[in-house]
């Protein structure tokens, strides 16, 4: 797993297989979102600071920048990949925030396919159904992974007027229908949600997981991996990576991969493995 941690400018490698945390890399300014290419071998980030996408090989060589110095004043806040599209998308946040697109062979050019987005915060790409979601202030949208070269159109999937800053946003499938996970970087609240609308064609409700975990924990990320529910605890002395087994059975198991030099951890990836 990687994790980016913002004021120590740096990326965390969390192997649990072997039960240990090394740093990455550590040369970038205020690091946010962190995305992997699996086919190409590549590590790609947010700089928040410089409001620019970067990446690097896997075993850490070869950082370069994939984005011009942006004149905007919006900062970038997430990246994500398609790996089968070659192409890298950027989350710029704000009131009116923007989603780019840019290619992995040919970076630099970006291309403005989602505007007036209010605080977008995460996004997620679903290749197998050939959509992506972007969670904002109050609730999520989804949009096709069709003519990237235009701006494409969007559909709410979910709204809720209290969770003012949703930052984890992942998805489990294997499910039918498709589930999304998130949370609420405010609180630590986390929730999951199914992608389907009511009869009036009005999203439906999520199902609050925050429950589950111990009232000490406060959940900042959450990715679902196998099965399994991981989610970035930053809550004092609590902080780590919490692992929750069995969220809809009748006996969940949580554990927290304890990590005591994580400071203000934010993004994180899965991957297999990172040789």
């Amino acid at each position: 797993m990687l994790v980016t941690e913002s004021t120590m400018s740096r990326i965390s490698l969390v192997d649990f297989v072997n039960h240990n945390v090394t740093e990455y890399l550590s040369w970038m300014s205020n690091a946010r979102g962190v995305a992997f290419d699996n086919i190409e071998r590549k590590v790609y980030w947010a700089s928040f600071d410089d409001s620019r996408a970067f990446r690097a090989d896997a075993d850490g060589a070869s950082p370069e920048a994939i984005t011009s110095p942006s004149q905007s004043p919006f900062q970038l806040i997430q990246v994500a990949v398609a790996v089968s599209l070659k192409k890298v998308f950027c989350v710029y946040t704000s009131n009116e925030g923007y989603i780019t697109v840019l290619d992995t062979v040919v970076p630099f050019v970006e291309i403005i396919i989602a505007s007036s987005l209010d605080y977008p915060r995460a996004i997620l790409i679903d290749e197998r159904d050939g959509f992506f979601y972007v969670a904002r202030r109050f609730g999520i949208d989804r949009m096709p992974l069709g003519d990237l070269t235009q701006t494409v159109s969007k559909t709410e999937v979910y709204q809720n007027e209290e969770l003012k800053r949703l930052t984890g946003l992942s998805i489990d499938l294997t499910a039918t229908p498709r589930r999304l996970f998130f949370c609420n970087y405010n609180d630590g609240r986390t929730f999951y949600k199914d992608v389907v609308w009511g009869p009036n064609g009005t999203p439906g409700e999520a199902v609050e997981l925050t429950a589950i975990f111990p009232p000490e924990a406060r959940q900042v990320n959450v990715v679902f991996y196998n099965g399994t529910l991981f989610t970035l605890q930053k809550n004092g002395s609590v902080t780590g990576v919490g692992i929750l087994h069995d969220y809809q059975g009748p006996s969940p198991f949580y554990t927290l991969f304890w990590i005591s030099n994580f400071t203000s951890p934010w993004g994180m990836h899965i991957m297999d493995v990172i040789p």
